[in-house]
């Protein structure tokens, strides 16, 4: 029998994007201003605005969202 293969996808992310639509703008910046200072079971809390995987939206992923403003993909 032959093997079959999965299909593999792949999924990009440019750095500092909340919403994901390859763009750090205005948008990102007010998702991340609103689950600042949140964490898993708080209902604001965005997991795709922690940057660093730390489980808190904090100042350091505003600091990389900072860093990436204005930035496209």
């Amino acid at each position: 029998a032959a093997a079959s293969a999965a299909p593999l996808v792949a999924l990009a992310k440019v750095a500092g994007d909340v919403d994901g639509n390859f763009r750090v703008n205005i948008l990102d910046a007010s998702a991340l201003a609103y689950s600042y200072g949140t964490g898993p079971g708080d209902g604001r809390w965005t997991p795709d605005a922690d940057f660093d995987n730390n489980r808190i939206n904090d100042i350091l992923d505003a600091s990389q969202l900072a860093s990436y403003y204005g930035t496209s993909s």
